[in-house]
C-alpha cells in the first residue's frame, strides 16, 4: 500500500510541476502570439491540451512505472513524453501566429520540466527501492518446456524484476507436494504447464485467495476475443475467422501512402548522408536486398542500406549477433538506431509492406520456423510491417515463440489506433539499441535448431 502511495504521490508531483511550467511559458509568452481574440479560451485551451497529451504519452510510454521499470527508462520515458506534448504546442503556436515564433523561452521550460522529472524520477526509485520487499514466488513448468528454457525464463524476469519476486523454488507440474508449496508462497508462475494441470492450479489459486501468472499458449490468444452468445441457457463462445475490417485496411493503406512519403521527404537528408558514407566506406554498393515473406506466401525483396561487408553472406544466411565482424564501421553505427531500416519506406510506399505488421522473416527461413512453430504461419494473416507489436513489446532475448505470440495479440486486435500506439512506441525503441541484439542471437539459434531437425 505505501508503495501505491509513493507512486501516486511522485505521478501527481510530475504531473502538477510538468504542466505547470508549460503553462507559466504559455501564458505569459506564447498565447500573446497565437491568440488575438479570445486569448483566455485559448490558453485553458491549450493548458489542457498540454495536460491531455502529456497524461497519454505518459501512460503510454510507462513513465510513472517507477516500480517496474529503471530511472534510464523512466527518465527516457518522460523525455520522449515531455518533447513530444512539449514540440505539439510549439508547432501549433506557430501555425496559429502565422510566423515562426521564438522557440528560446519554451526550451528554457523545456530543461526545467526534465530536470525536475529527473530528479523526481531518481528520488521516487530510492524510496520504492528501499521500501519494496519482494514476494515470495513459486515458478510452476510443466511437459512444454524444458528446464533449461524455464531456468532462462526466470532469468529475464529477475534480471529487471528482482524487486518484485523472489523465487523460492522452480518445480514440476508432476510434483508430489506441489500444492502445499503453492500454500507457502505469495504468488505463483505457471510456465508452460499442460492444459490440465492449469486448470487444475488456477482453480486451487483462486480457492485459496491466491495471486498467480501464467504465460499463455498460442491458443489462448487466438481465442482472447472471442464473443460471448447467448443462443440458449449455455454461454457459447465464438470466434469468427472471416475478416471484415475491409474500411480498417482502406484506412492502413491511405495512411502508409501519406505517412511513408511525408517520412521520405523528412528523412531524405538523413538518407543521403547515410548512401554518401556508406559508398565512401568501403566503395560497395550502397543498398542491401533481401527476399521476405509477407501476407498470403508473398515474397518480396525488403531495402535496407547495406550495414555488412559485400560477402558478408557467402558461407550462406545467418542474422547478425552482437560484435559481428561482418558489420561494417558505417554498419554499426546506422544500426544502432536503426537508420538502415529508412529504405523500407520505399517498400511500404509501393504496397510491399506496411509502417505497422509482423517483421517479414527471411523468406529461406519461414519453412524452417514452420517445422518447429507449426503456428507460425498465423502471421501470413496480414502484411509485414517496418515495425509492430512484437519490436516494441519484445525485449532483447525475445524467443521466435514469444515473437509470433506478440504479433498475434496485433493481429487479433488490429485498428487504426493500435498503429499509431506502436508507432508512438517505436520512437523509444529507438533510443534502446540493444532492443534487437539478443533477439538476432535466438534467431541463430532456431536456424541451428531447425537445421539439425530438418537436415
Amino acid at each position: 500500500m505505501e508503495n501505491k502511495l509513493i507512486t501516486k504521490l511522485a505521478t501527481a508531483i510530475l504531473t502538477v510541476i510538468n504542466v505547470g511550467l508549460f503553462a507559466y511559458v504559455w501564458i505569459e509568452y506564447y498565447n500573446k502570439f497565437a491568440f488575438q481574440k479570445f486569448r483566455n479560451y485559448g490558453m485553458v485551451a491549450f493548458v489542457i491540451m498540454f495536460y491531455i497529451c502529456y497524461r497519454y504519452l505518459a501512460k503510454l510510454y510507462r513513465a510513472y512505472d517507477f516500480a517496474s521499470n529503471t530511472i534510464w527508462e523512466t527518465t527516457l520515458s518522460q523525455f520522449i513524453s515531455l518533447s513530444l506534448s512539449d514540440l505539439l504546442a510549439y508547432v501549433l503556436a506557430c501555425i496559429i501566429a502565422n510566423y515562426y515564433v521564438s522557440f528560446v523561452p519554451g526550451f528554457i521550460i523545456y530543461i526545467l520540466q526534465l530536470t525536475s522529472s529527473l530528479a523526481i524520477v531518481f528520488i521516487t526509485k530510492k524510496m520504492l527501492i528501499a521500501l519494496i520487499v519482494p514476494l515470495e514466488t513459486l515458478v510452476i513448468y510443466g511437459a512444454n518446456i524444458s528446464e533449461d528454457e524455464v531456468v532462462d525464463f526466470t532469468s529475464k524476469l529477475l534480471r529487471k524484476y528482482s524487486h518484485m519476486f523472489n523465487i523460492s523454488k522452480i518445480v514440476n507440474e508432476n510434483d508430489s507436494i506441489i500444492k502445499n508449496r503453492m500454500k507457502d508462497v505469495k504468488r505463483v508462475i505457471f510456465v508452460g504447464i499442460t492444459r490440465n494441470k492449469r486448470n487444475e492450479f488456477i482453480k486451487f489459486c483462486v480457492e485459496t485467495n491466491q495471486s498467480f501468472y501464467f504465460v499463455p499458449d498460442i491458443e489462448d490468444l487466438l481465442i482472447r476475443n472471442c464473443e460471448i452468445k447467448h443462443f440458449i441457457d449455455t454461454p457459447i463462445m465464438h470466434y469468427d475467422s472471416f475478416d471484415d475490417r475491409k474500411a480498417f485496411y482502406v484506412v492502413k493503406r491511405a495512411f502508409d501512402i501519406l505517412a511513408s512519403f511525408m517520412l521520405l521527404v523528412i528523412l531524405s537528408p538523413v538518407m543521403l548522408v547515410t548512401a554518401i558514407a556508406i559508398k565512401l566506406d568501403d566503395g560497395g554498393p550502397v543498398f542491401f536486398k533481401q527476399e521476405r515473406e509477407t501476407i498470403n506466401g508473398r515474397v518480396f525483396n525488403v531495402l535496407k542500406f547495406r550495414s555488412m561487408r559485400v560477402n558478408a553472406e557467402e558461407n550462406g544466411f545467418m542474422p547478425a549477433v552482437k560484435d559481428d565482424d561482418r558489420i561494417t564501421r558505417v554498419g554499426k553505427k546506422i544500426r544502432k538506431n536503426r537508420i538502415d531500416e529508412l529504405p523500407q519506406l520505399f517498400n511500404v510506399l509501393i504496397g510491399q509492406m506496411s509502417l505497422v505488421g509482423p517483421r517479414p522473416e527471411p523468406a529461406l527461413l519461414v519453412s524452417d520456423y514452420e517445422k518447429i512453430i507449426p503456428e507460425f504461419r498465423y502471421r501470413r494473416r496480414v502484411k509485414g510491417g517496418i515495425t509492430g507489436y512484437a519490436q516494441v513489446y519484445g525485449k532483447y532475448n525475445t524467443s521466435p515463440e514469444d515473437k509470433l505470440k506478440l504479433d498475434l495479440i496485433y493481429i487479433e486486435d488490429m485498428s487504426f489506433i493500435l498503429d499509431i500506439k506502436v508507432l508512438l512506441l517505436t520512437v523509444k525503441t529507438i533510443f534502446i539499441p540493444e532492443a534487437s541484439e539478443g533477439f538476432e542471437k535466438r534467431k541463430n539459434e532456431i536456424i541451428r535448431e531447425a537445421e539439425r531437425k530438418v537436415g
